[in-house]
């Protein structure tokens, strides 16, 4: 799956983070929100919505721990491709060059058994 993977033009894919054993009440609480497609995941919930939707999970759950926008998700089990995947994201579209950012990543049953590694 690439980008936004939008729906149509104004809902888009969020997930919400949590910690382990609070995913269904997660799910539930987007749910209630109005999230569509929710899914649930270890450790977080994958759903649907618009932008308003995306401020009013981050404002109203109490279960999340973070909500995310994803720019592009992939499964890549070799380095070098890892590296290519990550090369391929037009940056330039999400920051100036002046501008950072940090990288949280999540290890789930992978090859890659090191998260602060692939966060590099």
């Amino acid at each position: 799956m690439t980008g936004d993977a939008k729906i149509n033009n104004q809902y888009f894919r969020m997930v919400a983070k949590t910690v382990y054993g609070l995913e269904n009440l997660l799910a539930d609480e987007l749910t209630d929100l109005g999230a569509r497609k929710v899914k649930t995941m270890i450790r977080s919930v994958e759903f649907y919505g618009d932008k308003k939707l995306m401020y009013e999970v981050n404002l109203w759950c109490r279960t999340a721990t973070r909500i995310l926008k994803p720019v592009l998700s992939f499964k890549e089990s070799d380095e070098d491709k890892l590296y290519l995947k990550i090369r391929s994201i037009e940056w330039r579209k999400y920051l100036r060059l002046n501008q950072t950012f940090a990288v949280d990543a999540v290890i789930n049953d992978s090859t890659f058994n090191n998260s602060l590694y692939v966060a590099q």
